[in-house]
C-alpha cells in the first residue's frame, strides 16, 4: 500500500511539472512596448519586413505573435505576418504564415495577436524576415507602428526594410513594433520551470509526503 501511495503522489508531482512547462513561454525576439505612430506603408504589392537571426543550438519555434499596425486606409483591408528565408539581404521564400488580421478601422493604432495554425520551426544560425503585406489595392493600407523599444530576447535584430515603389529601401534602426513567443528550444522536452513553480512543487512534495506517512501510520 505504502508504495502504491508514493507512486500516486509522485504522479501527480510529475503531472504538475509538465503542466506547468507546458504554458512556459520563451521571449523570441520582442520590440514592445511601442509608441502609436504610423509606421512604413504596405499594401497593394508594398510590403514591411524585420530581419532576425537565431543562435547557433536547438531549432527554435514561433508559437504566437504581436505585432502593433497603424490601420491607416481601406477600411475593409486585412494584414498577413509571413516568415520567409533571406535571400543576400531582402526577403526570399516564404517559409510559413503566422497569422492574418482584420484592420480594426481606418485611423486605429492596434497591438494585433497572431497565432500560426501549427508551431513555425526555425533552424539554428539562420537568417529569417518576417514580412507584413495586405491584398489591399491601397498602397498604404496599413502603416507598421515604429519607432518602439530597442530589440531584445532569444533572436538577434539584423535589419529593417520597405518595398516600395517597385524596389526594397533600407529602414534599418527604425524598429517596427514586433513580439515573437515560442516555447524555446524545440530540442528541450520539458521546459525549466522557474522559482515560483519550484516553489509549489516543493510545497506539493512536502504536503503529498506528509499525507502518506499519515496514512500509513493509520494502516498499522
Amino acid at each position: 500500500m505504502m508504495r502504491a501511495l508514493a507512486l500516486r503522489f509522485w504522479g501527480v508531482v510529475l503531472a504538475l511539472l509538465l503542466g506547468s512547462s507546458a504554458f512556459a513561454q520563451t521571449t523570441l525576439y520582442t520590440t514592445l512596448p511601442a509608441n502609436p505612430s504610423g509606421g512604413p506603408c504596405f499594401g497593394n504589392g508594398n510590403l514591411a519586413a524585420v530581419e532576425i537571426a537565431t543562435p547557433a543550438g536547438s531549432t527554435y519555434q514561433i508559437g504566437s505573435a504581436q505585432v502593433a499596425m497603424h490601420h491607416a486606409g481601406d477600411g475593409t483591408a486585412s494584414f498577413t505576418v509571413t516568415v520567409y528565408s533571406d535571400n543576400a539581404g531582402t526577403p526570399g521564400t516564404a517559409v510559413a504564415t503566422i497569422g492574418t488580421a482584420a484592420g480594426h478601422g481606418v485611423g486605429t493604432q492596434d497591438v494585433y495577436s497572431l497565432t500560426p495554425a501549427t508551431p513555425i520551426s526555425l533552424s539554428p544560425s539562420t537568417n529569417y524576415w518576417i514580412v507584413a503585406s495586405s491584398t489591399s489595392t491601397d498602397s498604404c493600407a496599413f502603416g507598421w507602428t515604429y519607432p518602439a523599444s530597442a530589440p531584445s530576447g532569444v533572436f538577434s535584430y539584423v535589419a529593417e526594410a520597405q518595398y516600395f515603389s517597385g524596389s526594397w529601401q533600407n529602414r534599418t534602426g527604425q524598429h517596427f513594433a514586433l513580439e515573437l513567443l515560442g516555447p524555446g528550444a524545440a530540442a528541450a522536452a520539458v521546459a525549466v520551470p522557474t522559482l515560483s513553480e519550484w516553489a509549489l512543487l516543493l510545497l506539493a512534495a512536502l504536503l503529498g509526503m506528509m499525507a502518506i506517512r499519515q496514512t500509513w501510520r493509520r494502516s498499522r
